[in-house]
């Protein structure tokens, strides 16, 4: 009937990017609703509102559907159903991802498996199962991310042991309490986040930004005095890179870099 269509099929998603910015900062005006968050749209018009939904949305190849933001990039596959109206849309099924790299402000995580699960009794609270692992210092750190997404239990575990504490600022700052650096590097990414907030955009059809060519690392090596290395690196067309480092012997190199990759 024209005031209740029903659009049903199959959608199988192909060259899709996930593009929105997850901020760090705190948020400004309203605190928006939890259950706001993972609903994917809302049509509010008369029409549009009294939209039935039954469409099965799949991937069929690796990075059909790719995240590209601020914490994490790779590939996800889904197998999800939309249902709900036009008004109140919600998806029911899964989407997996064992190919994603995790980055908070000064620690990298490697995702081994992923789960982000939409239950039918309850698809606006999705439920996540995720374990990482990282490297820093020469720790290696396991992240265990489990329960529901608005509030999640997070248990970290390191190798050699490391008090709870200490593990806590070594994944937040890429430090140890006892350096003031982690508090410089974390300076540094919410300035970063600040120039988002104002100048960024989450459009896919803007492309990549200068921000998001740019890759900021330290501690890929420590000196037996502990110190760290500083590169920066910068994607200015393709498979072609420049870097700049100030190395554990606080000597500064640079040089071009073209990578090739083997999938």
């Amino acid at each position: 009937p024209y005031d209740k269509p029903l659009i049903a099929g199959t959608v199988v998603l192909r060259d899709t990017r996930v593009v929105k910015h997850i901020s760090f900062l705190p948020e400004r005006g309203p605190r928006q609703i939890e259950s706001d968050i993972f609903r994917p749209f809302s049509l509010t018009d008369p029409f549009g509102r009294n939209i039935t939904f039954d469409l099965t949305l799949r991937t069929e190849e690796d990075l059909a559907v790719y995240v590209r933001n601020n914490l994490a990039r790779g590939g996800i596959n889904v197998d999800l159903k939309l249902l709900g109206t036009g008004f109140i849309p919600f998806l029911v099924g899964s989407a997996t991802f064992n190919d994603l790299i995790l980055t908070l402000p000064n620690f990298t995580f490697k995702v081994d498996t992923g789960r982000l699960t939409f239950p039918k009794d309850n698809p606006l609270e999705p439920s996540i199962n995720l374990s990482a692992r990282g490297k820093k210092l020469s720790y290696e750190v396991d992240l265990l991310v489990q329960g529901q997404v608005a509030d999640p239990e997070i248990i970290l575990s390191s190798s050699p042991p490391l008090a709870p504490d200490q593990l806590l600022v070594l994944v937040t700052t890429g430090m140890f309490p006892s350096d003031t650096q982690g508090l410089t590097k974390v300076g540094a990414y919410l300035g970063g986040e600040l120039y988002y907030e104002f100048f960024g955009d989450d459009a896919t059809e803007t492309g990549e930004s200068y921000l998001d060519r740019l890759e900021v690392n330290f501690g890929s090596e420590v000196g037996t005095d502990g110190r760290e290395n500083i590169l920066v690196e910068y994607n200015f067309y393709g498979p072609w890179s420049v870097q700049v480092e100030q190395d554990i012997y606080t000597f500064w190199n640079a040089g071009i870099v073209y990578r090739i990759r083997f999938r």
